[in-house]
């Protein structure tokens, strides 16, 4: 259960990736990985058919941003204009997570701020004064991409200030050598001033997944 519970999270940031950098949506079939950067991840099913990824196949995306990474080297194994500046959406919240991850604790009860109630978009649907254990408010903001979670999460760690932990998403994101970041929510929610690019997301999503509770 724990294995096929990190691969339901690899999958929700492969979708969310996806459609962050891909402008026209095309239905593929999933490519089915040769090898993962999750050391307990169950072995690949030789069953099941899956698509090599070959000189070809890159040539025909549509993204206009993409990177391979391997994450534990941080060697590129491809690239498409990985450092041109884009709105990172909900990939935005892997930063989230991780902040929440490492100035809190799982037990820590996060009584939700009304300014984290009602926020646009996909939500968790929370109500001003429910109260959550951080750990399973991270979950259910992540695997249901929950703008009002994120929300309450950066104002349990900002110490009820949004201004604060913009400013620690934007330090973090410096210290994991993300130079062409910057944040200005926790959610991804348009705004000019909240951009990231390809090879910074790269970076971010192989720092996170150094921690267990990430993956």
């Amino acid at each position: 259960m724990k294995q096929l519970h990190h691969i339901k999270l690899f999958l929700v940031f492969l979708i969310i990736f996806v459609q962050l950098f891909t402008p026209i949506a095309q239905v593929t079939p999933i490519a089915q990985a040769t090898d993962t950067i999750v050391d307990d991840a169950p072995p690949v099913d030789e069953n099941k058919p899956y698509i090599p990824v070959t000189a070809d196949n890159l040539n025909d995306m549509t993204a206009e941003a993409a990177i391979l990474i391997d994450a534990r080297t941080g060697r590129i194994l491809y690239e498409k204009n990985p450092d041109k500046k884009l709105m990172p959406a909900s990939t935005t919240k892997m930063m989230t997570c991780i902040l929440g991850l490492e100035n809190s604790n799982d037990d820590d009860i996060v009584n939700v701020d009304n300014r984290a109630v009602g926020v646009d978009g996909s939500a968790i649907y929370l109500n001003e004064g429910d109260q959550i254990k951080m750990s399973e408010l991270l979950q259910a903001t992540m695997l249901a991409s929950g703008n009002d979670g994120a929300t309450a999460v950066g104002y349990y760690v900002g110490q009820g200030s949004m201004e604060n932990f913009v400013q620690m998403m934007n330090d973090k994101a410096k210290s994991i050598g993300a130079e062409n970041t910057h944040f200005n929510n926790p959610h991804g929610l348009t705004d000019p001033n909240h951009y990231t690019t390809a090879r910074d997301l790269a970076k971010i999503a192989a720092y996170g997944y150094k921690n267990p509770k990430f993956r």
